[in-house]
């Protein structure tokens, strides 16, 4: 359980609704469901601070919110 709980809330729920959704899906159907939970996290504070901590090799400090990061494309046509 600690080993889960070190992660983002936000991960932990994308793997527990792609579990949930994807148990009785065929194996085509459970990868499209994984699929939408990635990328609904993709753009998320968190998954860039667990990837920086883990490039740093440091614990990662979450925060737990849905902020999106824009991508260099939207903050030229903002």
């Amino acid at each position: 359980a600690r080993r889960i709980l070190r992660h983002s809330d936000l991960a932990i729920a994308g793997i527990l609704t792609a579990v949930a959704r994807g148990l009785n899906q065929s194996i085509a159907e459970g990868l499209l469901v994984e699929a939408e939970q990635f990328a609904r996290m993709a753009p998320t504070a968190d998954l860039r601070e667990g990837l920086n901590a883990w490039i740093a090799r440091r614990e990662p400090g979450y925060d737990g919110s849905w902020t999106h990061i824009a991508r260099p494309d939207e903050a030229r046509r903002a």
